[in-house]
């Protein structure tokens, strides 16, 4: 077989395959999966109590997991009022797990590891004009080990940091005793990369955890580092409906930039893209009397983009090296989420109800036949090419459309005792 012979295959293995794992949803992000897939996610960065009582997110009240516009759905418009005095919030944490079976009386086999770190932050200046300034985000990390043969181990490394300042207060001029403005600006930055690394073998077993010696991926043309790199700017209002509710909008302008990358002494490969995305939310909070408090976050985003790819190999000395260039597919997706959830507090009595739903939809669309810079036609060229084993050519892009739906309820009680609390909560889910 040629060297062009060798090569073709792969390098078009490398091409569908990074088509196909940068078709993500519309808030592009590799940590939240990640750390899901080793068991260590939580949903309570700022409420370590909760977490040390197992984790209850519905029964139990919580100065930072209230039903306000901003525990229940960030909302800046909230921020002002979420504390009285000027806060300044560190929660760093860390989390581990591991698997392991025996292989004989005196030898093990690690099966999984996975380790996390991160450093949420919430910092916000009050005045007594009624202003607030401030930032929060976190700065965090996750690793995986997971086996990928007998003797090999796949390394997942991903780190995040997210960085979000926010400018709240009344409005100047107009209503000013009751409408409130808010601004937004974020930065975020998602890595993934991939290693293949060798298993440690020692007298005591076979660990994944140690740093085995790193090795060539199995296939050199998928790509193996991933790089999302996040911006956005914000605006909203507030106003207050009657004495007891208050409805706050959002509007965001949200860009990405993704670049997935492979690159070796004799190849070079990229998919990349530049994601716009308008991003709207609406939060709606307030009471019943006394005793019945109520909020209600609603989210929707769409976004329209293109994909393009770039490529270049050497076929080998003396030959025509494989390149091209140009559009891969174009993605369009349309999404909503609505977060509810209503309480009634008595004396020492506290019920809680939620009910949650997502629902998104995303559109592949193929390039034109007449586009001659396009994935699909470079297909057609390679078809042609002498040396090329047609039976390793993938197909063409496909245009696709695929729908996703999520709900949720779940339900809590608690009771205050003199010296404590007790909560206890039950709920279930679907996604389709």
């Amino acid at each position: 077989m040629s060297p062009s012979r060798r090569v073709l295959p792969h390098a078009l293995t490398m091409l569908t395959l990074a088509a196909s794992l940068l078709a993500a949803p519309a808030f592009a992000q590799f940590y939240t999966p990640v750390l899901r897939a080793s068991g260590l996610a939580d949903d309570f960065a700022h409420s370590p109590r909760l977490l040390g009582m197992g984790g209850l997110s519905v029964a139990v009240a919580d100065r930072d997991h209230e039903l306000s516009l901003w525990d229940l759905g960030a909302n800046p418009l909230g921020a002002f009022w979420d504390d009285s005095v000027s806060t300044l919030k560190l929660l760093p944490r860390t989390g581990s797990a591991s698997g392991a079976h025996d292989l004989s009386a005196s030898r093990q086999r690690e099966d999984f590891a996975a380790r996390t770190i991160g450093l949420p932050f919430e910092t916000f200046h009050r005045d007594a004009k009624g202003r607030a300034f401030g930032v929060y985000g976190a700065l965090k990390s996750v690793r995986t080990d997971n086996p990928f043969s007998d003797d090999v181990e796949l390394r997942r490394s991903v780190s995040e940091p997210d960085v979000t300042a926010i400018a709240n207060g009344p409005m100047p001029y107009v209503f000013k005793d009751k409408m409130r403005y808010a601004l937004r600006m974020r930065f975020a930055s998602n890595h993934l990369r991939d290693e293949y690394r060798l298993f440690v073998e020692n007298p005591t077993g076979e660990y994944l955890s140690q740093d085995g010696m790193v090795l060539t991926p199995p296939n050199i043309f998928a790509p193996d580092e991933y790089k999302v790199n996040t911006r956005s700017v914000g605006a909203g209002l507030s106003y207050p409906l009657g004495k007891q509710h208050t409805l706050a909008i959002m509007a965001d302008a949200l860009n990405e930039k993704l670049s997935g990358t492979n690159s070796g002494g004799r190849y070079d490969g990229e998919i990349t893209e530049v994601r716009p995305t308008k991003v709207g939310q609406a939060t709606l909070v307030g009471r019943f009397g006394k005793s019945v408090t109520y909020g209600v976050d609603g989210q929707g985003w769409m976004t329209k983009a293109p994909q393009d790819w770039r490529f270049s190999l050497s076929a080998g000395v003396g030959a025509v090296p494989l390149s091209g260039r140009g559009r891969l597919l174009e993605r369009e997706e349309k999404g909503s989420a609505l977060d509810s959830r209503i309480r009634w507090t008595g004396d020492k009595v506290a019920l809680t109800g939620r009910l949650w739903t997502s629902a998104s939809k995303m559109i592949i669309t193929a390039p034109q036949l007449s586009d001659g810079s396009s994935f699909n036609h470079f297909l057609s060229d390679i078809w042609y090419r002498v040396g090329t084993d047609t039976l390793w050519l993938p197909d063409s892009v496909r245009s696709d459309e695929t729908r996703r739906y999520a709900w949720g309820y779940a339900a809590g009680a608690s009771y205050r005792f003199d010296r404590g609390i007790a909560g206890v909560e039950s709920g279930t889910g679907a996604a389709t």
